[in-house]
């Protein structure tokens, strides 16, 4: 049992409520009914017009708190479908808006710096290479002249050859694998931002439609 915030009548216990800053108070069957009519007509329903009147009358005779009234403003004169499109749509501009900057500032900073540093040691990663064979030949075909160093000259021009190779394969395998962790880094910190957005427009979204919903709950 209680008093209807609208017209002050007293209400049973099956009675409706209407949701207000969170919290459920009563109103009764009349204004209940006049409320649930109003879902189903068009702003531009002139009963629609009177029944607002009618209720404005109402809560003013019954002196109703000034939330009381704002919520049923708000159920007579929200748009929400209409504000909400009309929200996402600016949203979705802005959103793609956003990603070409952000896109166009990784491409040109954080997005290529593994890859820049990689291309950078992959430089002297070929240095290594052509020096390590140069070297292996300087320091081998003086020993190949000599009778007695021959087969040991051999073995370092051939040993320094492959170790340098082998070397080189090693360090550009390592450059390789950095370079695929810096690309899976940057496309998940691009996935956790666009999921950071999405989840800030939804929130966006169920702020407005919660502030302009139908504030009319049922017990």
């Amino acid at each position: 049992m209680g008093r209807c915030c609208i017209c002050g009548k007293d209400t049973d216990g099956n009675a409706g409520g209407l949701l207000i800053d969170g919290r459920t108070v009563p109103i009764c069957d009349d204004c209940g009914k006049i409320l649930d009519s109003v879902e189903t007509m068009e702003q531009s329903d002139p009963k629609r017009k009177e029944l607002h009147t009618h209720l404005q009358e109402t809560l003013k005779n019954n002196g109703a708190a000034d939330a009381v009234i704002e919520a049923v403003n708000d159920i007579f004169l929200e748009e929400t479908a209409d504000n909400v499109n009309e929200f996402i749509e600016s949203e979705k501009i802005e959103y793609e808006r956003e990603q070409q900057e952000e896109k166009a500032i990784a491409e040109a900073s954080s997005g290529n710096a593994i890859e820049s540093l990689c291309g950078i040691l992959s430089v002297f990663a070929w240095v290594f290479l052509i020096c390590g064979i140069i070297l292996s030949f300087v320091i081998g075909i003086p020993l190949t002249n000599d009778y007695y160093a021959r087969s040991t000259g051999w073995s370092v021009i051939f040993g320094g050859i492959i170790g340098t190779c082998l070397s080189f394969a090693m360090i550009m395998l390592a450059l390789s694998v950095a370079s695929t962790i810096g690309k899976i880094n940057d496309k998940m910190d691009e996935a956790n931002e666009k999921i950071e957005n999405t989840n800030k427009q939804l929130s966006k979204i169920a702020s407005m439609l919660s502030s302009s919903e139908n504030r009319k709950q049922k017990k």
